[in-house]
């Protein structure tokens, strides 16, 4: 299960491409979404003072408990607040790395199901893009062609526009 792009399997993906719309075939349905091809990591920075290869050095105030240790979590970060505890500036480290674009199917539970019913899965690249908005721009481009149609498991568009929505508009 690999992804074709231009009727071709793509082993790689070019440094250039931050996230690519695709499309997955599967059981007779569509499926359109997007995909970055690099994560950001962050971790705290070495104890030795050393920064890791290819990061970058950023700082943070971050809270820290009453045991010493530093608090990442959103909820721990409010409780802390709540408890009046101090924040202090904490170096960490951070850089790209590459996703898993290779193994990802869908983020659509619909698809997923699919997948574990036993239906394979054809998975296309329509365009590669430099850039999160761009992505962002060609998925909703793609999705106006086929949104509410029978055959497509998209449930919304942007997470502004719903399915059920649209069929009531259609009826009036």
């Amino acid at each position: 299960m690999s992804w074709m792009y231009l009727d071709e399997p793509l082993e790689y993906m070019p440094e250039v491409c931050v996230s690519f719309v695709y499309k997955i075939e599967i059981a007779g349905y569509i499926y359109i979404g997007m995909k970055g091809t690099k994560r950001t990591v962050t971790k705290l920075a070495l104890k030795s003072g050393d920064i890791r290869d290819g990061a970058t050095r950023v700082y943070k105030n971050v809270a820290i408990g009453e045991d010493g240790k530093v608090i990442l979590s959103k909820k721990d970060k409010a409780l802390a607040r709540k408890r009046g505890l101090k924040a202090k500036r904490t170096a960490f480290d951070t850089w790209k790395e590459s996703s898993s674009w290779k193994m990802y199917c869908s983020s659509s539970d619909e698809v997923k199901k699919l997948v574990e019913e036993g239906n394979e899965p054809t998975r296309t690249i329509l365009r590669m893009c430099r850039s999160l908005r761009e992505a962002s721009f060609y998925e909703n481009k793609y999705l106006y062609e086929i949104f509410g149609n029978r055959n497509c498991l998209n449930m919304n568009l942007s997470g502004n526009y719903f399915l059920e929505d649209i069929q009531k508009w259609r009826e009036m």
